[in-house]
């Protein structure tokens, strides 16, 4: 009986993996697709992409964002959002979002992006973004400036670290030299 379960977990376990590969080619493609008229040498072309649930349906949805050397900037991109459908298809997004992951955060229990956006030296905005359906709903929004001292850094950071819930993106990326073959690292 203990093997019977343990071959039907990994069969279970392996499609899946399966189905997540598919899922994640296929929305590669259709984003380079999209993006292939922009596309001028591979050697500086640069995908990235962050796999998660992001409206906890329990499907793994994607969040793809390229650009030419040069198109991006400290603020970081657009990124376009990928939500799994059952089968391997998928619905994107009705909105895209601007954002660099290295200043925004994943809030898991909420369905939420939360991001920071400079607006020059000494202020910010930090953007509370609520997923729902296809949309990227903006919830709520904070500014913050330097005061007495006070760095606008530490306050990102005792809102980053003060929610519970709250993830960094986990970014994979990958220079497109051959669109039919892209290592992600």
């Amino acid at each position: 009986m203990k093997r019977i379960s343990l071959v039907l977990i990994l069969i279970i376990c392996t499609s899946w993996t399966n189905n997540e590969n598919d899922f994640l080619r296929i929305v590669t493609s259709d984003y380079l697709s999209d993006i292939d008229k922009y596309l001028y040498d591979g050697a500086q072309e640069r995908l990235s992409r962050i796999v998660l649930d992001i409206n906890n349906d329990g499907l793994t949805d994607v969040l793809m964002s390229g650009y030419h050397k040069g198109e991006w900037g400290n603020g970081g991109g657009l990124w376009t959002i990928y939500f799994q459908q059952p089968k391997d298809s998928f619905l994107i997004g009705k909105n895209k979002i601007f954002m660099h992951p290295d200043v925004a955060r994943f809030n898991v229990n909420k369905a939420e992006i939360i991001k920071y956006s400079g607006l020059g030296c000494c202020e910010g905005i930090i953007s509370y973004f609520k997923i729902r359906d296809l949309n990227t709903e903006l919830k709520k929004s904070i500014k913050l400036k330097e005061s007495n001292g006070y760095k606008i850094s530490s306050k990102i950071d005792s809102i980053f670290y003060s929610e519970i819930g709250l993830e960094k993106f986990n970014v994979e990326k990958a220079n497109v030299r051959n669109v039919n073959n892209i290592d992600w690292n």
